[in-house]
C-alpha cells in the first residue's frame, strides 16, 4: 500500500460537517460490540514490525513505558487481616502481570481479563484476552450491563517437526453458561456446554473510553497519521542520504592525455579505480581533481517537518509532555504545570482502573474461597500502598518507578528536586531512606544532563 493509498484509507480529503444537524436525524448507536482494536497494526507500531511505521517506533516506546512504570500496581484492602495476607499472596503472584495489563490496555485501548477457575491447577487463573478476538458484545440497552462475550481465536500449532495445524476456538461467555466450539483438526480439544461455576464474565480494562462505552482507544489513536507522516518524511530523507554517493570529479584539458597520463585506456577502468587509486597526475593550473558530496542543507527541509511532527504527537496524543523522553523541551517540560499533568495523567490512568481492579480481585478472591476453604471479605481499591507489598514485590515497583522518574528528568525536562518531588507525589508514605536508596543513579545520570540551577540540593552537593 503506498501512502497515497494509506491516507485515503484513513480518510484522505474530506469535506468536513458542520458542527449542527438537524435532531430527526438520528444517529444510530452501534450496541454490537465489534468495532475492535487492530491490534496487528498497533502491536507492531510499539514494536517496530509494521513496515509503514517502523521510523515511529522509537518515539513509539517511552509515551507508553514511562507511564506505565509510574502507575504502579493495585494494592486493594480489606477490613479482615485474612483476607489482607490472602491479598499480599495474591499481589505477589500477579506482581508481573500488572504492568502487561496497563501496556496493553494503552497500546490497543482495552485489554480484557477473565478470572476464572482451573481444574488444571485447582485455583483461579487470570486469562487475558485481546481485544480484537472479542468480536461481538451482547449489552443490556437500558443498563449498559454486559450480557454475553463472543470470542473468536484463531491458532496455528506444531504437530510434528515441520507440520503445522490452524485451530479456530469460538466462545461465548454468559454469567450462566460456558460455550466453546473447536474448528479444523482438534487432537484432544473438545467442544463443550456448560455452567459458568463462579458466574465471571471476561472484565474491560478500557483506556480514554467514550460515555457509556466498554472499549477504549489507544495512545496512538489521536497522532496515528501524524505518526505515519513521520515514517514517510523520516523514510525519504534516510533514502536521499543513502542513495547519493559521494563522486570524484576529474576536471582535464584533455580527456584522451589525461587518461594516457594516469595509466587508463577506458572509462570504465576509471569507474572501477574510482575509490582505490591514490595518487592522480594533473597538469597544474590546468587540471584538478576533487570530490562531490551531498549538499550540507539537502535534507535540512525534512529535520524541519519532523521537528514540527514531533511536537504534534506531543500536542495530539494527550500525554504529558514529560512522558515523551528526548522530544520534551526542558523549559517547557520543568514548570510545575507540566510536574502537575504528569501526576494527574497517571491518576488518571489509575482511576480508569480502579473499578475493574476491584471487580478483578472480587472475583478472584471468590474463586479462592471456593478453592481454599476460607471465606475472604470484599476490598476496596487503593493504589500504591507500601505496607500491602511484599519486600520482594516493594523492591521490583519501587524499582521500576525509579527508571521511570529517571527517564523523565535524563530528558532534561526536571531537577533532582523534582526527582523527590514525583516520589512524594506517587508514594508519599514512603521513608526518605527508601526515596534516597531508589534514586541511587540519577545524580551520576544528571551530571550529563542539564539539571536546574535553581535547585536547592544540587546547590548543596559537590560534584
Amino acid at each position: 500500500m503506498g501512502i497515497r493509498d494509506w491516507f485515503s484509507s484513513l480518510g484522505g480529503k474530506q469535506e468536513v460537517q458542520t458542527d449542527k444537524k438537524h435532531a430527526r436525524n438520528i444517529r444510530v448507536r452501534d450496541s454490537t460490540g465489534t468495532i475492535v482494536a487492530n491490534t496487528g497494526l498497533l502491536e507492531g507500531l510499539y514494536h517496530g514490525t509494521e513496515p509503514a511505521l517502523q521510523f515511529a517506533s522509537p518515539l513509539a516506546n517511552i509515551p507508553v513505558n514511562v507511564p506505565v512504570a509510574l502507575v504502579g500496581i493495585p494494592t486493594p484492602t480489606a477490613d479482615d487481616e485474612p483476607t489482607n495476607e490472602r491479598l499480599k499472596l495474591l499481589l505477589d503472584e500477579k506482581g508481573d502481570e500488572f504492568p502487561i495489563i496497563e501496556r496493553d490496555k494503552l497500546i490497543f485501548g482495552t485489554t480484557w481479563i477473565w478470572p476464572k477457575f482451573s481444574a488444571r491447577i485447582n485455583g483461579a487463573v487470570w486469562e487475558t484476552i485481546k481485544d480484537d478476538t472479542v468480536e461481538a458484545i451482547e449489552f443490556d440497552v437500558e443498563s449498559g450491563e454486559i450480557m454475553a462475550i463472543y470470542t473468536h481465536d484463531v491458532f496455528t500449532v506444531s504437530v510434528g517437526r515441520d507440520s503445522t495445524e490452524r485451530r479456530e476456538r469460538y466462545r461465548k461467555i454468559t454469567k450462566e453458561r460456558i460455550e466453546i466450539k473447536w474448528v479444523g483438526p482438534k487432537g484432544n480439544l473438545t467442544n463443550s456446554s456448560g455452567a459458568n461455576p463462579f458466574g465471571h464474565l471476561p472484565r474491560p480494562f478500557g483506556h480514554d473510553c467514550s460515555s457509556g462505552e466498554w472499549r477504549g482507544h489507544s495512545v496512538y489513536g489521536r497522532i496515528l497519521r501524524v505518526m505515519k507522516s513521520y515514517h514517510e518524511v523520516k523514510l525519504q530523507q534516510l533514502r536521499i542520504l543513502a542513495d547519493f554517493n559521494p563522486k570524484l570529479i576529474h576536471n582535464v584539458a584533455d580527456v584522451k592525455a589525461w587518461m594516457a597520463n594516469n595509466g587508463y585506456t577506458t572509462i570504465d577502468d576509471i569507474d572501477r579505480d574510482v575509490f582505490e587509486s591514490t595518487f592522480f597526475l594533473n597538469k597544474n593550473g590546468d587540471e584538478k581533481t576533487e570530490m562531490l558530496y551531498l549538499a550540507e542543507n539537502a535534507t535540512a527541509g525534512h529535520d524541519k517537518a519532523c521537528e514540527k511532527l514531533e511536537r504534534a504527537m506531543i500536542t495530539g496524543s494527550n500525554v504529558p509532555e514529560l512522558f515523551w523522553g528526548g522530544l520534551a523541551t526542558g523549559n517547557a517540560a520543568s514548570t510545575d504545570i507540566q510536574k502537575d499533568q504528569a501526576v494527574q495523567y497517571i491518576q488518571s490512568l489509575q482511576t480508569e482502573d480502579s473499578t475493574q481492579y476491584e471487580g478483578l480481585f472480587n472475583d478472584t478472591l471468590e474463586i479462592l474461597s471456593f478453592v481454599e476453604m476460607r471465606q475472604y471479605g470484599k476490598v476496596k481499591m487503593a493504589w500504591d500502598k507500601i505496607d500491602m507489598m511484599s519486600e520482594e514485590t516493594k523492591a521490583k515497583v519501587l524499582q521500576s518507578v525509579a527508571g521511570a522518574i529517571a527517564a523523565v528528568v535524563s530528558s532534561a525536562g526536571g531537577s533532582k528536586d523534582d526527582v523527590f518531588w514525583f516520589w512524594k507525589k506517587f508514594y508519599p508514605g514512603l521513608p526518605e531512606k527508601d526515596v534516597e536508596a531508589f534514586s541511587t543513579g540519577i545524580h551520576e545520570m544528571a551530571k550529563h544532563k542539564a539539571f536546574s540551577n535553581t535547585d536547592a540540593i544540587s546547590q548543596g552537593e559537590g560534584e
